[in-house]
């Protein structure tokens, strides 16, 4: 059975998408949160309270891709990412 995955996309700057994360409670379901404003760059994503962070960048600078592995049952199992 595969489920779907709980995304959030932010503009409030990496230091908040941190906190957010740290309060975000886990039976909200959230995975991923990708972010903006900081213009931040990440060679990989964060994980705060088993929820990847990761940011936008600049412009169209930073193109990146990820991609996730699941098995039935299990939330975000593994993911890599990687810059385009």
């Amino acid at each position: 059975m595969l489920r779907a995955y709980e995304l959030l996309l932010t503009h409030i700057g990496f230091e908040s998408d941190l906190e957010l994360a740290a309060l975000l409670k886990p039976e909200w379901g959230v995975d991923l949160i990708i972010g903006g404003h900081s213009h931040t760059i990440l060679e990989q994503p964060v994980k705060v309270n088993n929820i990847l962070v990761a940011q936008a960048g600049t412009g169209t600078d930073q193109i990146g891709r990820y991609f996730t592995q699941n098995r039935e049952g299990l939330r975000l199992l593994q993911g890599s990412y990687r810059n385009l």
